[in-house]
């Protein structure tokens, strides 16, 4: 009976430890084992969303680049532009000015050659009155020679 003994201790261990095994198994082997999957995928999950939201990222970053790039050559384009309306604006003004200086010295010329012309005329008047004021006086008397000369030299030198 020894042996049995041994041999029924046997079974019985080897029962235990099977009911064991089967029992760690199920209340802890799958548990962890579904834990630890659950872990995985959860990581592989953030790992794919992470990736995702890199791409999406980099996507962002290079169409932002683009419409800034575009901003920046649209800017240039507009200062370019304004630059040319701003030339052109300076060109207009120094024409118009120009062309308003000429007509102001045409006018100023024409206002001088007409004050000349009327001061001519004065001139002549003021000389015809003296030359017949002239001829009054020296037909009113009867004068030498001497008398007359004398009277055309102040005559002359009142015109001068």
């Amino acid at each position: 009976m020894g042996e049995l003994l041994n041999l029924d201790i046997l079974w019985w261990a080897l029962g235990n430890l099977v009911l064991l095994f089967i029992a760690i198994r199920f209340f802890l082997y799958k548990p962890v084992v579904k834990f630890m999957n659950n872990r995985k995928q959860q990581y592989a999950d953030e790992r794919a969303a992470i990736d995702t939201d890199r791409r999406v990222v980099i996507e962002d970053k290079r169409d932002y680049r683009r419409i800034l790039d575009g901003a920046q050559k649209e800017a240039e384009q507009m200062t370019f532009r304004r630059l040319q309306e701003a030339e052109e604006r300076v060109r207009q003004i120094t024409e118009d000015a120009n062309k308003q200086a000429e007509q102001i010295l045409r006018d100023a010329a024409r206002s001088v050659e007409e004050e000349r012309e009327r001061i001519k005329a004065q001139m002549r008047e003021e000389v015809v009155s003296m030359a017949i004021s002239l001829s009054g006086k020296i037909l009113e008397r009867e004068v030498s020679t001497a008398d007359n000369q004398r009277i055309i030299d102040d005559f002359f030198e009142k015109v001068e």
